[in-house]
């Protein structure tokens, strides 16, 4: 199937994706799932508002995941990630893999988990040095804009 036959009847707000795309099909187990399949799987769930990348470090496998990522903004959805980095620090790598995904992401929640600084009212992150920082206005402000405490 290709993206774009997906994506009939669907309002697509943005898409960065080659709308010829060829999708491969739907794997429900994520350790044995590429790219095209889990984007078929995150588009079929109609209440689903984004998509989080987390756990195994996404950073160190930026390439599929930000391939994965412009599908997802394709569908108008948004993209969150968990980082054990500071943003400083993803920025200081000069790697242009890690700058394609952080350019794709909406969300990013950087830090390790500190058990010393265990805080579990926090929004979104289990310790206190991790930030919640609103990457579209960081790229507008050009500097560290954090998402505002509800």
């Amino acid at each position: 199937m290709k993206l774009h036959e997906l994506l009939q009847g669907i309002e697509v707000l943005e898409q960065n994706a080659d709308p010829e795309l060829e999708l491969t099909g739907v794997s429900y187990d994520s350790r044995s799932t590429a790219p095209g399949e889990l984007f078929a799987a995150i588009c079929e769930d109609p209440l689903l508002k984004g998509v989080t990348f987390s756990g195994g470090e996404p950073f160190c496998q930026p390439e599929p995941l930000t391939e994965l990522a412009k599908l997802v903004h394709g569908a108008g959805k948004d993209v969150t990630i968990f980082t054990g980095y500071t943003y400083e620090q993803l920025l200081e790598k000069q790697d242009p893999a890690a700058d394609a995904l952080l350019a794709q992401c909406d969300l990013l929640i950087d830090g390790p988990f500190i058990l010393e600084q265990r805080n579990l009212e926090l929004r979104f992150r289990g310790s206190e040095n991790q930030r919640l920082i609103d990457m579209k206005k960081t790229r507008q402000a050009g500097c560290v804009v954090l998402l505002p405490e509800e």
